[in-house]
């Protein structure tokens, strides 16, 4: 009886991991897909990410990846400049970007990314000046990794901080400075948002 209860027992553990590698495999997959269409479908990749339960990872670095994934797709998607609620109590972000800071070099782009977001979210909730510390790391690693696309949007960022802390020097030069990188990433578009039309011209 004890014997057969054993075997039961390795059976189901057996079972248990196979299972969950299945999952990490399959989410790690999306993961890849979802990371290739990021930039320029961010509606597909939000889909295929909204297949992972990011309740069943057992690594927190895949846990991190999937969050900065996740909230870059939900950013990359979402008109509202206000933050809600649930990002208010979310804390998801921050125990990615601790998670990252202590491995930098494990996936840089995702590390960039996770800085943008998490400065991006202090811009939001008016917190100009630890925005502009966070966006000021990813713009320094958008250099170090040669994208002109997380570099304007960052310098983007950090200019309307500093107008709306008053400091018209740092602002302009930022904002130029966004207009440069759009400018080198073949997307100036991108340089004018919505809520500039009713601000001050700097430029």
């Amino acid at each position: 009886m004890k014997r057969s209860r054993i075997v039961q027992m390795v059976f189901v553990a057996a079972v248990t991991m196979w299972v969950t590698a299945g999952c990490g495999r399959r989410a790690v997959d999306l993961m890849d897909r979802a990371d290739a269409l990021l930039d320029d479908r961010p509606d597909s990749a939000k889909v295929l990410l909204e297949q992972i339960n990011p309740d069943r990872f057992l690594c927190p670095g895949r846990r991190a990846r999937y969050t900065v994934l996740a909230t870059t797709a939900r950013e990359r998607t979402t008109m509202d400049p206000k933050v809600s609620e649930e990002e208010r109590r979310d804390t998801l972000l921050r125990v990615a970007l601790e998670w990252y800071e202590l491995h930098p070099n494990r996936r840089p782009k995702d590390y960039m990314r996770t800085l943008y977001y998490y400065g991006y979210r202090q811009y939001r909730l008016k917190d100009y000046s630890t925005a502009i510390y966070y966006l000021t790391q990813a713009q320094q690693w958008a250099e170090k990794l040669d994208n002109p696309f997380y570099s304007g949007m960052a310098f983007r960022e950090i200019g309307t901080a500093y107008l709306l802390s008053f400091n018209y020097p740092e602002a302009i030069e930022n904002e130029k400075k966004a207009r440069e990188a759009f400018e080198r990433d073949g997307k100036p578009a991108l340089y004018h948002r919505p809520e500039r039309r009713n601000s001050m011209v700097l430029i």
